[in-house]
């Protein structure tokens, strides 16, 4: 009976290529357990039907067929599909569905971290006062002295979420097309800062050019828009992906400590 020997190769190899497939990638494989499912019975029929027609196995042999497909059928469930029990009560058992499990977590993820941002942004705005305490007029006079403050302030926010932060003069002219040539001559330092490319510079210049937030990556990076009443400039945030995302939350936060700033730079 050495064509038994065959038969456990082929269901060792079809065991192993699928843990490695679910370790290698759990959502690819979630999504294609139907497929993976049919084609191991599809290659467990056609070893048999060859065993079959080798003259291996006789075709009233029902005792080796019931064998044989009691092995399929429990590598399926075992190894394939490996239900969960969801209900421990009622032993309710459920296909476990990895892509949906990653989505419930990573939107209790961003849930979460909108608390968190919530929470901060509140902190900073709370600790302003003493932030400008010790603070003058003098401080805020010229650019390179407003941008540190600046990033000082901001940064009580960045800091906790681990974002990269920017912050790019441009000369604010009422023309709308000449604000825009400026806008997109200020994105090649926004380029060099993230070490990015974009595509439509144009583009995203008109977005940014009628004080419009822009997505610059999506999660990733945002371009936030500032037209003061002395400088004008773009405050990008860059995420750490192993960290969290940049999502509107913060987009919202920043404007409002841009124009919190403002106020304070002006008083």
């Amino acid at each position: 009976m050495y064509y038994f020997g065959w038969l456990v190769i082929g269901f060792f190899a079809i065991v192993g290529l699928a843990s490695i497939s679910h370790w290698a990638n759990p959502v690819w494989y979630a999504n294609n357990l139907i497929n993976i499912r049919k084609t191991s019975y599809s290659l467990f029929i056609l070893m048999y039907g060859g065993m079959i027609l080798a003259g291996h196995i006789h075709l009233k042999d029902w005792g080796m067929a019931v064998q044989f497909a009691s092995i399929a059928i429990f590598i399926d469930l075992a190894v394939l599909e490996t239900p969960s029990i969801l209900k421990i009560g009622n032993a309710e058992f459920k296909k476990n569905d990895m892509e949906i499990e990653k989505t419930i977590k990573d939107n209790q993820k961003t849930i979460l971290q909108s608390f968190q941002k919530s929470e901060q942004f509140t902190d900073v705005v709370q600790y302003t006062s003493n932030h400008f305490y010790p603070l003058d007029s003098d401080n805020f006079i010229e650019w390179d002295l407003y941008m540190e403050q600046l990033k000082k302030y901001l940064r009580l926010y960045t800091d906790t979420f681990h974002f990269k932060l920017s912050i790019t003069q441009f000369t604010y002219k009422e023309d709308i097309e000449q604000r825009e040539q400026n806008i997109e001559g200020s994105l090649v330092q926004i380029e060099r800062f993230h070490s990015i490319n974009i595509k439509d510079k144009a583009e995203l210049a008109g977005t940014l050019a009628k004080a419009n937030v822009s997505v610059i990556k999506e999660q990733e990076i945002i371009g936030v828009p500032f037209f003061g009443n002395r400088f004008s400039y773009i405050v990008t945030l860059e995420a750490n992906a192993q960290e969290s995302v940049i999502n509107a939350i913060d987009a919202y936060h920043i404007v409002n400590l841009l124009t919190v700033f403002e106020w304070f730079a002006e008083s």
